[in-house]
């Protein structure tokens, strides 16, 4: 497989990792602290907005590799 396609799969999985993360522990402060829902939408946010801000620094670093004639993603 090539490795920069592995990049891409693990985009994926670390999307679904961090939201999972933060909705459950969105969901222990709801339970806990009568936070009425807003703790899993907090952590959605937050998962969603840390994930987009990783994509767009990944394919910054992947741009910059191709400009320069690097092929290897590393």
């Amino acid at each position: 497989m090539d490795r920069q396609y592995a990049i891409y799969m693990s985009l994926g999985f670390e999307l679904v990792a961090a939201v999972t993360v933060l909705i459950l522990i969105g969901r222990y402060l709801d339970n806990n602290y009568g936070w009425g829902g807003w703790g899993v939408i907090l952590g959605a946010f937050i998962a969603t907005a840390g994930w987009i801000a990783h994509l767009l620094i990944i394919m910054r670093q992947l741009a910059k590799k191709e400009e320069a004639g690097d092929t290897d993603p590393k």
